[in-house]
């Protein structure tokens, strides 16, 4: 084993070591995660700089080998050189994983490297279907490792200051100097606008962290790639770059790219001497050359899998080696700690959103103004807020057609959608498919999919979502949003709307339910028709919209005559069945708005909108007439019955406690001469 000592340090040497002390100590005296981890990561960034320094150095030294013209040998590292006719140069690395020491690497938060090997001693590989094709050499590794024996002689001269005043007070055994920096220059201020929402924190973090490697491996971009296998396509998360001709589109499918190969693989990349007509094939994020000659690219892995591409790029020729991947590799173990933590807390703030949608589906609409219709609205509406969409409708049953219908329809680009009423197929289309399962479907291209009939119109031709809206007792319709760009939704957000979708079932039945009741509640449960209560508060509310309006309106009771004989004729115990069977008569002469209830035990009133005394005469005197002519069938028996009938208008500043006792007064004096007569009051 050879030793190695160093008599002196360089000035940047020195810098970067003070500087990964300071930030190191900082870093675990501060309570704040955040400030923690940030200082922590420029901790790691200058030591892995001042390791970089110290091993070229080094390597310029002791390096004994003859390096060929057109081959790079690094013993220390698993690295092969490789050929490419004379105008560029690639390094190909056997196994990424043996770049970092096993013992540095813990079970769940450390990164997973894949280890892959080249069988073949000469294997040509194409970089893009434009670039040369490139031939691999596979080079022994070195197997002893020199250890490096380091001892520092610092001297006072080495540590210098542009802007530094030395004083030194008598008795003191040294000097201090007073530095010239402003606190911006050691804390961010505007830190705290990012808090809060956890995707601002991650990109805010990842900002810093692409700014650390630049100023450890200079480079002229530098740029953060998520990778979207399932998708085919890479998407621009991060960059810091001195170009002006970045790619504008932050998505960018994948293809024979030096990066979507990196992805592909799961190897990193070193890439010198890029000549310029292979620069825009190789490097997909530039929209014209800029005269980049390097690359270097690493993985990103989390979970075993890779979620990233983490890629740097100069223009000077052998800007990178293997050493830089090394360095790199450090902070993509980085990159995907901050990956854990902000999956972590971005699905706590997922689960937040999701509770907070609840609680504004259910405030929304208060209970005495829901309706199927309002509800399914309100729920496109609040769902906008987590997953976007550019068309939605709401599927229901129409009681009228007997048929599961198309009954509401939201375009957000202004664009024509299929039109209300389109009948559902049940057997053939996704929305039947989910309404008669129960369960939601995600297409991600439904091009050729039957989304509502086999004849309906051409849809989005991307992404479309159908939610059922059900519960354990019934099925109430479903709910269905559209994308023009295909896989733009995801079970995470399927699985937040579906929750939402549930709580508005539970609305609309709920709205079902209370609407039974209060037909219960309403109705006279012996005749069919309304009770009192309600036939008083409609006479009242009638009679405040006539007053407003200026209409007419007049309230019409018809009572039986001789109520203790009709009941003895019908054979009853009691006189209901004739009230039931008088109110038969009496309904088909109303009209839709007209309002028709019992009174009392013996008498049923009558609201008549539009109608005065006069007009409310002639409509009693039809009804009274059928009463008298009709055969009544009362259980086993068949009899006929005769009414009379009251009658009182409106007049103003009337109450309905005024037409009511008008009303009666006229059907008493009715009776008292006989019965089977219709007086006005």
């Amino acid at each position: 084993m050879k030793d190695i000592r160093i008599s002196r340090m360089t000035n940047k040497e020195l810098l970067l070591l003070i500087s990964a002390i300071i930030f190191a100590c900082a870093g675990f005296l501060l309570s704040d995660v955040l400030f923690r981890l940030i200082l922590l990561c420029c901790a790691v960034a200058s030591g892995g700089g001042l390791y970089l320094f110290i091993a070229r150095r080094l390597n310029e030294r002791h390096v004994d080998d003859v390096v060929a013209s057109n081959e790079i040998t690094i013993p220390e590292k698993r690295s092969s050189v490789v050929h490419v006719d004379p105008q560029s140069k690639r390094l190909v690395f056997d196994d990424y994983s043996f770049s970092f020491p096993s013992d540095n690497l813990d079970d769940d938060d450390a990164q997973e490297f894949p280890s892959a090997g080249f069988k073949t001693s000469l294997q040509p590989r194409a970089i893009a279907d434009s670039a040369p094709e490139v031939t691999v050499i596979r080079l022994e590794q070195e197997t002893p490792t020199r250890a490096l024996s380091i001892q520092f002689d610092i001297t006072p001269s080495d540590v210098t200051s542009k802007s530094a005043e030395e004083t030194k007070k008598p008795g003191v055994g040294h000097k201090r100097k007073e530095l010239n920096i402003s606190i911006a220059d050691l804390f961010d201020f505007t830190s705290d606008e990012h808090h809060g929402e956890p995707r601002n924190e991650f990109d805010w973090l990842l900002h810093r962290v692409l700014r650390t490697i630049r100023e450890v491996v200079p480079s002229y971009s530098t740029v953060f790639f998520w990778i979207d296998n399932p998708g085919g396509r890479m998407i621009v998360e991060a960059k810091i770059t001195e170009s002006e001709t970045m790619a504008t589109q932050r998505k960018i499918p994948l293809g024979r790219d030096i990066v979507s190969q990196i992805a592909q693989s799961g190897l990193p990349e070193v890439l010198t001497e890029i000549s310029p007509g292979a620069e825009l094939d190789l490097l997909c994020y530039y929209r014209q050359p800029n005269g980049v000659r390097s690359f270097a690219g690493v993985p990103v892995y989390f979970n075993r899998d890779i979620v990233a591409v983490l890629a740097l790029d100069a223009k000077s020729e052998e800007a990178f080696d293997a050493r830089t991947v090394q360095v790199l590799g450090h902070f993509t173990k980085i990159i995907s700690g901050l990956i854990r933590g902000y999956t972590d807390k971005y699905d706590l703030h997922l689960s937040a959103r999701a509770v907070r949608a609840v609680e504004k589906l259910r405030t929304a609409l208060p209970p005495h103004i829901a309706n199927d219709e309002k509800i399914a609205r309100t729920l496109l509406n609040v769902a906008e807020e987590i997953v976007e969409w550019e068309w939605a409708c709401a599927t229901m049953f129409d009681d009228n057609t007997g048929d599961w219908t198309l009954q509401i329809g939201d375009a957000r680009r202004g664009l024509p959608y299929e039109g209300i009423g389109r009948i559902i197929d049940l057997q053939r289309s996704i929305v039947g498919t989910v309404i008669c399962s129960g369960k939601p479907m995600i297409i991600g291209d439904a091009t050729n999919e039957v989304r509502f009939h086999p004849e309906e119109n051409a849809g989005a031709g991307g992404s479309f979502l159908c939610l059922p809206l059900s519960t354990s007792l019934r099925s109430y319709g479903a709910i269905c949003i559209e994308h023009s760009a295909k896989n733009n939704f995801t079970q995470h957000d399927a699985d937040m709307l579906v929750i939402l979708a549930q709580t508005a079932a539970a609305m609309i039945e709920s709205f079902h339910l209370n609407k039974m009741i209060d037909e219960q509640l309403m109705t006279d449960e012996r005749t069919g028709i309304y009770n009192r209560r309600y036939l008083l508060s409609r006479l009242d509310e009638d009679i405040t919209r006539a007053s407003d309006l200026k209409e007419q309106l007049s309230f019409v009771v018809f009572g039986i005559d001789n109520p203790r004989g009709a009941a003895e004729k019908a054979g009853a115990d009691s006189i209901d069945p004739v009230v039931a069977s008088i109110a038969k008569i009496v309904s088909p002469h109303t009209r839709m708005y007209d309002v028709l209830g019992r009174y009392d035990a013996n008498t049923i009133g009558v609201v008549l909108a539009g109608k005065t005394d006069e007009d409310a005469y002639l409509w009693a005197e039809k009804a009274r007439k059928d009463i008298a002519s009709a055969v009544l069938a009362i259980g086993t028996k068949k009899a006929t019955f005769t009414a009379s009938a009251g009658i009182c208008g409106a007049r103003h500043s009337a109450t309905h406690v005024d037409l009511v006792n008008g009303a009666l007064q006229a059907l008493e004096r009715a009776q008292e001469i006989g019965g089977n007569t219709v007086m006005v009051y």
